[in-house]
């Protein structure tokens, strides 16, 4: 007795004008994931080689890549800064952000990637992070500045609202439908600008500051 096959809807076909979109989108994704990564060093080698108002020491360029699905979970630099214990592992990282799982970070805008300036604790210690964030949350001054740059379109997590990763303390960040163009100069003055609001709200006189910048 023959079998019979199961008749499909047609909606379930992928037709080849499909086929080939998705070949061109694959494409498209590779000249970005590219560009994204030259525009990174470049902003790497602006900052540490031609200079910054601000003295920004050790750079480096950094990313993490899904081998599940092949897709950059983030793509930046990181400022480690020049002092090299630091009082509460703290560096900064700017860059590309896609995955908001892994660090549950809600993206600003639905599936729609961001760029952003981030100010972190950086240990995979969970204990560690802890007590590093505890220290920094005892210091009520401190924190009272974190959060009055609200105004000006940060967010911070000091109360976990932003993310269950204890790591992130606060962050300023764009989707990136936001940017006309992205290049290393308009990520540059996104930095300068980002760390003026900062030094005018005060916080570079404490020591996770101090010790980075």
């Amino acid at each position: 007795m023959t079998k019979k096959i199961k008749q499909f809807e047609e909606s379930y076909n992928i037709s080849s004008i499909e086929i080939n979109s998705e070949i061109e989108r694959q494409k498209g994704k590779i000249n970005f994931d590219q560009k994204l990564e030259l525009i990174f060093d470049g902003l790497k080698d602006n900052i540490e080689i031609i200079g910054n108002p601000y003295s920004i020491k050790n750079v480096r360029y950094t990313d993490s890549l899904d081998y599940e699905s092949f897709v950059y979970e983030y793509k930046g630099i990181e400022i480690i800064g020049k002092k090299k214990n630091k009082t509460y592992n703290q560096n900064i990282f700017i860059g590309y952000y896609t995955d908001k799982n892994r660090y549950g970070l809600k993206l600003k805008k639905k599936n729609i990637p961001e760029i952003g300036i981030y100010f972190i604790i950086d240990t995979n210690d969970i204990i560690k992070v802890e007590e590093k964030l505890n220290k920094i949350l005892s210091d009520k001054i401190f924190c009272s500045k974190i959060r009055s740059l609200k105004k000006y379109g940060f967010e911070n997590n000091l109360n976990k609202a932003a993310s269950s990763v204890k790591h992130f303390l606060f962050f300023k960040k764009k989707s990136i439908d936001e940017f006309d163009l992205i290049n290393v100069n308009i990520l540059y003055d996104f930095i300068l600008k980002t760390l003026e609001i900062i030094y005018d709200a005060g916080l570079n006189d404490h020591k996770y500051f101090k010790e980075l910048i």
